[in-house]
């Protein structure tokens, strides 16, 4: 982490935007301010590269930034990432990210290249939403954008049989680097229904190392609902590259469906046997990161049909834990995780062991487990000693709130924490690095 917070500073723009894109897949907290202030840099390449960034840091700070991209800089292509960027932070949860989206769409003296990228948030909305969205654009000045905003209503109204003919076509073009092309191409796609489910898919293994190319199918597969999208489960057992599987999990997800959700499962199983087979054993990394998704769907409707699973890759030495699954633990974690948190923490290095120290604390908060639960009595001492460190930066935090109860007075709240020695606070700790500053 230093050695690349430090490259930002130099004076290869080449190297700036590499060390960006690479900050952005370790999703470190320290590296948020720096990559913020990288939309500042004279060169277009690094401003571009930390607009994109920004989608994989999922926080709120990030929405008036790109808000703020999208409608100061002066280049298309730094507007066009921070536009990208908003989009994926709406389809990861922050509402607000979709205002300055929507406002683009109406805006006629907006660039027509970013008009039609916006389009991309249809089929991410609401139907109600999305059928309000499109009949105000029926009526749009621009001749272009109300014939777009009609297919894209007949399509999903189902009024007119879609020509099957033409579905090779979109699949091509939604390949394509402009954004006006690729976007018709999502709609098209998505209006020939759950017929375009199996051409997709097939030519998204094609493109398996495409990951631009996968993330666009992605978004086709959402767009189609529940009641359409329903025959992506059958592709859940039939495909094995890792990037296509990992977007029809995320698919599946954001179908909000719990029996489609359930079959996930099933996935998890099937990597696990995998695993114990060296001849069909994938690339450890990638297939570790798909089953970490598979968790993190399930918990999010609360499920722990695979909890077991969740218990063996943390407590497994020879497994490397994806930040997904930790945020898997955090949501459904009950107390008997706090063991297998401790053999994490002392497998794990110092990169992840924040996040790990987070929601052990987090659990035994919710749990109210204390320090002298009879859960760590019989700790072995390598156990005994991850505890202590976890705990250490609590110990040492005497202006921190104690936990107990959200009102009374902070007097009040320290005089708790006096009488309630286990576990001192319970709170995720801030690192003394918790931060980077310019």
């Amino acid at each position: 982490m230093p050695a690349l917070l430090d490259a930002l500073d130099g004076e290869c723009p080449v190297l700036r935007s590499r060390a960006i894109s690479v900050l952005s897949l370790i999703r470190d907290s320290r590296a948020w301010e720096p990559i913020v202030a990288q939309l500042l840099d004279r060169e277009v390449r690094v401003r571009v590269a930390a607009a994109l960034a920004l989608a994989r840091f999922p926080c709120s700070r990030s929405v008036p930034t790109l808000e703020r991209a999208l409608r100061q800089d002066g280049r298309h292509a730094v507007r066009l990432a921070a536009l990208q960027s908003l989009i994926a932070l709406f389809e990861a949860g922050f509402e607000e990210a979709v205002v300055e989206v929507v406002s683009l769409l109406f805006e006629q003296k907006a660039d027509r290249r970013l008009r039609y990228a916006a389009l991309g948030v249809i089929p991410l909305l609401p139907p109600r939403q999305s059928r309000g969205l499109l009949r105000r654009l029926r009526s749009d000045p621009n001749p272009d954008m109300a014939a777009v905003a009609r297919k894209i209503e007949v399509a999903a109204a189902g009024g007119v049989e879609p020509d099957l003919s033409a579905l090779p076509a979109a699949l091509l073009d939604l390949a394509s680097p402009r954004p006006e092309r690729w976007n018709q191409a999502l709609h098209r796609l998505v209006g020939f229904g759950e017929q375009t489910i199996a051409p997709l898919v097939e030519e998204m293994l094609r493109r398996s190392r495409d990951p631009e190319y996968c993330t666009r199918a992605g978004m086709v597969l959402r767009g189609l609902g529940p009641r359409r999208a329903r025959p992506i489960v059958d592709w859940l057992e039939r495909v094995d590259d890792p990037l296509p599987l990992e977007v029809l999990v995320e698919a599946v997800g954001g179908l909000e469906d719990k029996p489609l959700i359930y079959r996930l499962k099933d996935v998890i199983d099937r990597l696990r046997e995998r695993e114990r087979d060296p001849a069909r054993r994938p690339p450890p990394e990638e297939m570790q990161r798909v089953r970490a998704r598979c968790h993190l769907q399930l918990a999010r409707i609360g499920s722990r049909v695979a909890i077991d699973d969740l218990k063996d890759c943390l407590g497994s030495p020879d497994v490397r834990i994806p930040v997904e699954m930790l945020a898997a633990v955090e949501r459904i974690g009950k107390r008997d995780e706090l063991l297998d948190l401790l053999r994490a923490w002392r497998k794990e290095e110092p990169l992840l062991r924040s996040r790990i120290r987070d929601v052990f604390l987090l659990i035994a908060r919710r749990e109210k487990v204390r320090r002298t639960n009879r859960i760590f009595s019989a700790l072995c001492p390598e156990d005994r000693a991850a505890l202590e460190q976890i705990l250490e930066p609590a110990q040492h935090s005497p202006s921190r709130p104690a936990l107990s109860g959200r009102g009374g007075s902070s007097r009040a709240r320290t005089a708790a924490a006096e009488t309630t020695p286990p576990l001192p606070s319970l709170r995720p700790s801030r690192s003394p690095h918790s931060s980077h500053s310019r």
